[in-house]
């Protein structure tokens, strides 16, 4: 929440607090919101705010906030709202490279692409599939199964499909035609791919 009144440092922040918000626009567990405290003196009241402008912060499930402290710029805003968030967002509104990957089955993904025969990648394979069944969440289920997906078709189609697989997901996801949702969902698959790149 960005408490603000109209003017001075407010509207030097405007610009950049409306950029964040476009950034995390869809995101689920971000809401970016700004409340004009001179005409909601009451809601300003209530959360403490006392000068402007006035930067809150709710983590989930709580109804109290606390106050930022960080950066007024941007990527200070982006980068805060990632790690509060679990969320892989960058200031131009799109995703980081790190978005959709879980490190665990990235040092899978390395141990898969590492194995020098068809059965050293398939018991690879074998470890995935029993790692995704121990997880709890849904979410985290999600993100693994992308990896074991991954596997199951370089097995059945060989090792350069990966390279082609990503090429493909790049170029659709800089289609114009395509919605944001569908563009976060190729990038996402495409930097789960980017887990199998050979080691340098």
């Amino acid at each position: 929440m960005l408490a603000y009144s109209a003017g001075g440092h407010c509207k030097t922040l405007a610009p950049v607090y409306e950029k964040v918000a476009a950034a995390f626009e869809g995101e689920p567990s971000v809401t970016v919101a700004k409340v004009d405290a001179d005409k909601h003196r009451s809601v300003g009241e209530r959360f403490g705010v006392s000068g402007f402008p006035t930067l809150k912060v709710f983590a989930p499930g709580e109804t109290e906030p606390s106050d930022y402290t960080g950066g007024r710029d941007g990527e200070s805003f982006v980068r805060f709202l990632n790690e509060k968030a679990g969320s892989q967002r960058t200031l131009e509104g799109g995703l980081t490279p790190q978005a959709g990957r879980v490190e665990a089955f990235d040092t899978l993904a390395q141990e898969f692409t590492a194995a020098a025969s068809k059965d050293g990648k398939a018991a690879v394979l074998a470890r995935a599939r029993e790692a995704v069944a121990a997880l709890e969440t849904a979410a985290e289920k999600s993100k693994a199964e992308a990896y074991v997906k991954v596997m199951a078709k370089a097995l059945e189609k060989g090792e350069a499909w990966v390279g082609k697989e990503a090429a493909r997901l790049e170029a659709m996801a800089a289609s114009e035609s395509i919605g944001r949702a569908k563009r976060f969902d190729f990038l996402t698959r495409r930097n789960v791919l980017a887990a199998f790149a050979p080691a340098e």
